[in-house]
């Protein structure tokens, strides 16, 4: 793999002067898997900055281990580093783009999102022991997400934008918070000159939501999170000061497919059009009624289809998803 440093250098540009300094040392550092370096450590560097420009403006820095601070002195700096076969890593996303090789630039982003919403599962103990000592870090590197297949949001958004580098689409990685308290990440992706936002960890495959077809797990990828803007990641409970750039509806995944209705009559002709009992069912509804009596309504829909096996999916009040058919069976 090429190393695309700073494709973007979205955190890397909110540093003061002296920061770059240590920053751009650092990074010379890591390019070269140098354990020591030195650089002027003055009082107005913030290590933190620093920290985040590194580790989420170049993400092909795979094998450091960014769940250890670099350790400061005045005039020096120690970096760690992961001990795993990163060409495991290269294997992978080499084919990823020879898969994509043919397609457009949108065709592209949506190919690499779907494949690591099938890929990975999120990894909610590692989340759980977030901070604690001795902590695997792995859940929240590109080689968790790609070889280990089990990571946090941290190693899907890490994994998506070193992919789209490699792509030389543009992109960066947001820093937030979820629902008041969770720490979240967002990848901001630039598909042909317009910006949206994509929350890959959002759509990733649901062990709880998993149906059997021809003796073969069916997980439903939800594509809730895909080119979006600011103010539906905020109604998905997502919050940070990283979403500046302005957006666009354009490759927003539902309103693209023409797939948000506001009625249930809307919902009930959609179904009727979509249901062959082989498909799953997407979509987003917008409408006044009450979530739950939609919910109610869907269920009595898909008995008059004599779809015998059905889940439906509600997140956030809006998106929905509906798996079923005769050709499925619940996963116990």
């Amino acid at each position: 793999m090429s190393q695309n440093t700073n494709k973007y250098g979205f955190h890397v540009n909110k540093l003061t002067a002296n920061e770059k300094k240590v920053y751009d040392a650092i990074l010379k550092s890591c390019l070269k898997h140098q354990e020591f370096g030195n650089a002027w450590i003055t009082k107005d560097v913030d290590g933190d900055k620093i920290f985040r420009a590194l580790k989420y403006d170049n993400p092909e820095l795979f094998y450091v281990n960014f769940s250890v601070p670099i350790v400061y002195t005045a005039t020096s700096y120690k970096i760690s580093y992961l001990d795993y076969d990163f060409s495991k890593i290269e294997e992978i996303v080499k084919q990823i783009i020879e898969d994509v090789k043919e397609m457009d630039e949108y065709e592209k982003v949506l190919y690499v999102h779907d494949f690591l919403c099938n890929n990975a599962f999120y990894d909610f103990k590692a989340m759980d022991d977030f901070g604690k000592c001795n902590s695997n870090p792995m859940p929240f590197t590109i080689y968790g997400c790609l070889v280990e297949k089990l990571c946090v949001c941290e190693g899907f958004g890490l994994t998506f934008s070193y992919i789209l580098n490699e792509l030389n689409i543009t992109n960066y990685i947001t820093i937030g918070i979820l629902n008041n308290d969770l720490p979240h990440c967002v990848n901001a992706v630039m598909i042909n000159g317009l910006w949206c936002y994509i929350d890959v960890t959002c759509d990733c495959k649901d062990k709880q939501y998993t149906f059997i077809h021809k003796n073969e797990n069916v997980y439903p990828i939800k594509h809730i999170a895909f080119g979006l803007s600011k103010e539906e990641l905020s109604d998905i409970g997502y919050e940070s000061d990283d979403l500046v750039v302005p957006t666009t509806d354009k490759y927003h995944y539902y309103k693209n497919r023409n797939w948000i209705y506001t009625s249930l009559p809307e919902i009930r002709r959609a179904i009727n059009k979509m249901c062959n009992r082989k498909k799953i069912i997407k979509f987003r509804y917008d409408g006044k009624l009450d979530i739950n009596v939609v919910q109610d309504r869907l269920g009595a829909i898909l008995s008059g289809h004599g779809i015998r096996y059905s889940s439906i999916f509600i997140f956030s009040n809006k998106f929905i998803s509906i798996i079923g058919g005769d050709l499925y069976e619940y996963k116990l």
